[in-house]
């Protein structure tokens, strides 16, 4: 169950060894992926959080994977309100 699609990963720019200095076109590149990636990484971090979600090395089946993935994400959307409505 393969398809092809036609994605673009962009990482951010890493100084080679014993260069002191990033290129400015390349710093403004790792910035601007990194404020990007920080409020998804802050979102998985919240719901593994919250969830345990990367605890699942008991799991044998793609179905059984897939009920646990929408179990937890269940879990967090409503600890997600539970939060906002008491706030």
């Amino acid at each position: 169950m393969s398809k092809i699609q036609n994605l673009t990963v962009f990482t951010p720019i890493k100084k080679q060894k014993g260069q002191k200095y990033l290129k400015p076109q390349d710093q403004w590149l790792s910035t601007a992926i990194s404020c990007v990636r920080q409020p998804i990484e802050t979102l998985f971090g919240w719901i593994e959080e919250k969830t345990g979600i990367e605890c699942a090395g008991k799991l044998r089946s793609y179905n059984g994977l897939i009920v646990y993935v929408f179990d937890k994400l269940t879990a967090a959307m409503f600890f997600w309100n539970v939060l906002r409505v008491s706030a």
